[in-house]
């Protein structure tokens, strides 16, 4: 389960690894899943993602049911490269390929994601 650190009116991170591993771990996955569920639509954050996406369908379900005004986009760098880099070292250029597969799991463009994972950022951080 993922671990949160909180401060009043400030920015919440909160990771999540190996969200599902075995069937053993499903359970846990699907309590994981609404709890995310419950951070974006009743506590009102937003919930950002690495490239892992783009071969870990642990939360393809997650990003088809956010918002995409509450969806933001990360490296992780300089670990976990995204396919098609798998076995490289992470860039920040690569965020583009996380942009990608939420594009193709929410049916948009890649530009619309680009566009808006932008705005989102730059609310988040005041930019």
């Amino acid at each position: 389960m993922p671990g949160f650190f909180v401060r009043p009116k400030r920015r919440l991170s909160g990771h999540a690894r190996d969200f599902e591993r075995s069937q053993k771990e499903r359970a846990e996955t699907e309590r994981g899943q609404s709890f995310f569920r419950q951070i974006l639509f009743e506590l009102d954050f937003l919930i950002s993602f690495t490239g892992v996406i783009t071969f870990v369908k642990d939360w393809n379900e997650v990003i088809k049911i956010a918002p995409l005004e509450k969806i933001m986009v990360e490296t992780d760098a300089p670990y976990v490269a995204p396919v098609p880099y798998r076995g490289k070292r992470n860039e920040p250029l690569y965020v583009e390929e996380a942009a990608k597969k939420i594009a193709e799991l929410k049916g948009v463009s890649f530009e619309e994601v680009a566009r808006q994972t932008t705005l989102n950022a730059r609310a988040l951080f005041g930019i």
